[in-house]
């Protein structure tokens, strides 16, 4: 199947076929600055939060050394049970051993992938400029910026993903030769998809409602049965092996059901009025408002909005629209538990489910503003852009008037003056359109990639505190027992190589006079955190330290809470 596009030369419309696409603009050399400067750029801040731990990760890390060494566990807690992420890593350690740098690679890796498969869509399903967009907003997106380095499922599980659906459109658009092949390994991706992270099963409700509009218009195709294939084989062998281990088939449902807090969470947070909000407010605040996606979903929600005005039949775009549709309203009612109706706690990462479509949904928004501008439409189109623009700006206005935010006023302003300027264009005569165009493009993209940079000049300047900081500090000190919250036990154990050369301890449910002759280390970040997030009380002596407390030194973090290091005598005494 060919599909045609337009292509920009002196003002026209020219109508070219896709085969050409790489050809049509490969002459752009503007696209092509801002693409090979942006790559290195990103490059940089995601090794400058190679400094950052979460939590999780540092459990996968151990669990994947172990099955480096050769003890394979098979526990009741999803750090155990992910083989997707930790089989991978546990074969990189095996083959160059273990340190900090290798945990990183793998993640790092799904997120250059991402990059490539982006740009591969955009160019590919529609044109060079859209792929060129694409790879600019998702290199400077803060969430990737921050996650790719970190070892977490998420990330790479959105990569297979990723695979498994631009396969999959590949073969719907194109006739292929080797058609059965990439449906199977397109149901591979999927099924090791969810070996990575259960939620990937969500694609599953996509791929099932594409399958049954086709089927209802009569367009179904056997290479589908190969693509289902694919999908239970991974699926099949991992509850084989659990049956044959544990004689539970659904070992690992069962397992995140009991131990994870994915349900607690939702049984503490979510009920009567607040589920609700959750259901129906939530996630729309957390997509606009929450700078870690930069403004990229305010683009998104106008893109869509724009596709439904101009009543667009391009399939490959309804693809898209359909993906992220089908993904947004699954992550938002779909439960976590079979046996109540527990939702999904709204971390930003798990939004990684549908990064790919809206990324490539806001590069097409980005780039059929510039073709409007570049081709003097704006007649004809203005209305439809102002709407499209207006929808998801009253909704950002809405939630500003609870919460005030500078970014969103600047921003807010940048969307009304966007507005009124594509209101009055029609009715002047412009010139320097070209220029006019990237203008008016790149402000957008910069307000969208601008939380990622000051992210990384904030990190940089005030050099917060990691766990690197504290394990430098500690080794100086003479060797004594120390006391910390469980996720810095975790971090100095992973720094240590997990090789039991320090000893430590957590301090929760400990006395103050049961903690003499060590070091306290208080990370108060960490400690509101769990406590807000899980209701983990932090123990009161920590609030107040006893006086006879020695600190040997405090960080800043980016908080502000900061975290200490106290030095316990011999003698105890009780506050």
């Amino acid at each position: 199947m060919e599909k045609e596009k337009i292509n920009l030369e002196g003002g026209k419309a020219v109508t070219q076929h896709h085969g050409n696409t790489i050809d049509t603009v490969k002459n752009n050399k503007y696209f092509w600055f801002f693409l090979l400067l942006a790559i290195p750029l990103a490059f940089y801040m995601r090794f400058v939060f190679f400094s950052v731990f979460g939590s999780d990760d540092l459990a996968y890390a151990k669990n994947a050394l172990d099955i480096a060494n050769g003890n394979f566990k098979t526990q009741a807690h999803p750090f155990y049970n992910r083989i997707g992420l930790i089989l991978p890593v546990a074969i990189l350690y095996k083959l160059f051993g273990f340190n900090e740098y290798i945990s990183m690679v793998y993640p790092f890796l799904c997120s250059l992938i991402n990059i490539g498969l982006v740009f591969i869509s955009g160019a590919l399903f529609f044109n060079i400029r859209v792929g060129i967009l694409a790879v600019i907003l998702l290199s400077f997106l803060p969430l990737d910026v921050a996650l790719s380095t970190i070892l977490i499922p998420d990330l790479p599980a959105s990569t297979f993903i990723s695979i498994c659906s631009i396969i999959f459109l590949y073969c719907e658009m194109r006739s292929v030769k080797w058609e059965s092949i990439l449906y199977f390994i397109s149901g591979l991706s999927i099924g090791w998809a969810y070996l990575t992270k259960e939620y990937s099963l969500f694609f599953g409700i996509f791929l099932f409602v594409y399958v049954a509009i086709s089927v209802f218009k009569k367009r179904a195709k056997f290479g589908w049965i190969y693509l289902g294939i694919g999908i239970l084989l991974p699926i099949m062998t991992e509850l084989t092996y659990y049956f044959f281990k544990t004689g539970n088939i659904l070992y690992r449902i069962h397992a995140i059901e009991t131990t994870h807090n994915v349900s607690v969470w939702s049984g503490i947070h979510y009920h009567g009025y607040t589920l609700l909000k959750r259901m129906f407010f939530d996630l729309l605040n957390v997509l606009l408002e929450n700078r870690v996606f930069g403004f990229n979903f305010f683009f998104v929600f106008a893109g869509m909005t724009l596709v439904i005005l101009e009543k667009r039949k391009q399939k490959e775009l309804w693809y898209f629209v359909l993906w992220f549709g089908v993904m947004f309203l699954s992550l938002n009612f779909c439960p976590t538990s079979l046996k109540s109706y527990n939702l999904l706690q709204l971390v930003d990462r798990y939004m990684y489910l549908f990064i790919c479509p809206s990324i490539i949904l806001s590069g097409y928004y980005l780039n059929r503003l510039y073709e409007e501008i570049q081709l003097k439409r704006l007649y004809i189109l203005s209305r439809k852009l102002i709407i499209s623009l207006a929808v998801p700006l009253i909704v950002m206005i809405i939630f500003n008037i609870v919460k005030h935010s500078l970014s969103d006023i600047v921003f807010i302003s940048i969307i009304i003056l966007a507005i009124s300027i594509l209101y009055l264009l029609p009715f002047i005569q412009y010139s320097c359109t070209k220029w006019f165009g990237l203008g008016i493009v790149g402000l957008f993209v910069f307000f969208n990639i601008a939380p990622s940079i000051y992210m990384t000049l904030r990190h940089l300047i005030n050099n917060p505190c990691n766990g690197r900081n504290i394990s430098a500090f500690i080794k100086e000190l003479p060797p004594k027992l120390i006391y910390a919250d469980d996720r810095t036990k975790s971090i100095l154990e992973y720094l240590d190589g997990f090789k039991k050369n320090i000893k430590i301890e957590s301090f929760y449910e400990k006395n103050v006079n049961e903690i003499g002759n060590s070091y306290v280390i208080v990370d108060k970040d960490y400690l509101f955190y769990a406590n807000k997030i899980y209701q983990k009380e932090m123990p009161s002596f920590l609030d107040h330290p006893p006086r006879h407390w020695n600190i040997l030194k405090h960080f800043n973090t980016i908080e502000n809470y900061g975290c200490t290091i106290y030095e316990v005598g011999d003698k105890i005494f009780s506050k």
